[in-house]
């Protein structure tokens, strides 16, 4: 579900190296887009990943088997999208690392 933001950056970038550079011209664009999920989609699974959309509020009706508690809505959302038919991953990405979330499991890469 979209939040409303103005202005909103544009979207169709590729997923690639120069994502982080990406997100920092939309955050000095506007700095309300970080809060809300970034969406990267494709066509087919031959397709690369295109920047589909900004600042988006996670909603999933899926329950995942256990939710860790005192994490915040973020992740427990995530994990419970990442459920969802046609999700490949979530991930959410923060100074203290990466979690990345696939079909209801949870894994923390060591850095």
């Amino acid at each position: 579900m979209p939040m409303a933001r103005q202005p909103m950056p544009d979207v169709g970038m590729p997923f690639s190296g120069n994502i982080a550079s990406v997100f920092g011209a939309a955050i000095r664009l506007n700095p309300s887009i970080h809060d809300g999920a970034v969406v990267f989609s494709r066509k087919s699974k031959y397709d690369g990943y295109q920047l589909s959309a900004w600042s988006m509020r996670i909603v999933s009706a899926l329950i995942p088997d256990y939710v860790e508690p005192n994490v915040g809505s973020a992740h427990n959302s995530a994990l419970a999208l990442s459920l969802a038919p046609g999700i490949d991953l979530c991930a959410i990405l923060s100074q203290s690392g990466t979690v990345f979330f696939e079909n209801g499991t949870i894994s923390r890469p060591v850095n």
